[in-house]
């Protein structure tokens, strides 16, 4: 079946970390008002209580995209899933720049779990690291600013 973005949940694998101020956390163990790391308008990394979260049923025929990226940073997630830069990683293709590399890879692959997840961190960009890639968040109330003019750089290793 093909892939519909308007009947499949656009969220993050089971699987997937969240940049803390703290270290990384399961996406399934993050909080309504934890603290994670976000863009500002600015363009600059803080730390922002999470606003908003959110978990959908993936239907049995679910697919997600394993991201991979230059630097070998990975990430599954659903193919309607909100860019940092406005896209959606359905858009995204090989040697295309984003999140601070290049993308090597975007494979579409059975997902298998019964949810996926999403947050929004309070802020105007909604922005957040997954698995150490920065994504948008599906859970906008408000179109979230853009980060065109300043690509954001990998969380630092550690």
């Amino acid at each position: 079946m093909p892939y519909d973005s308007h009947r499949a949940p656009n969220c993050l694998a089971f699987d997937t970390m969240i940049e803390t101020p703290a270290g990384d956390v399961p996406v399934t163990g993050v909080k309504e008002g934890d603290m994670v790391m976000t863009v500002d308008e600015k363009g600059d990394r803080v730390a922002k209580p999470v606003q908003a979260l959110g978990s959908a049923i993936a239907p049995p025929d679910h697919v997600v995209i394993r991201l991979v990226l230059s630097d070998g940073r990975q990430l599954r997630i659903s193919p309607g899933h909100a860019t940092s830069d406005g896209r959606t990683i359905a858009d995204l293709a090989i040697g295309s720049p984003y999140s601070g590399a290049t993308v090597a890879s975007v494979e579409r692959e059975k997902y298998g779990n019964a949810k996926t997840y999403d947050l929004r961190p309070e802020g105007a960009t909604g922005h957040y690291w997954a698995n150490k890639v920065l994504v948008g968040s599906t859970l906008m109330e408000t179109p979230p600013q853009v980060m065109e003019g300043r690509p954001a750089e990998p969380p630092p290793e550690g």
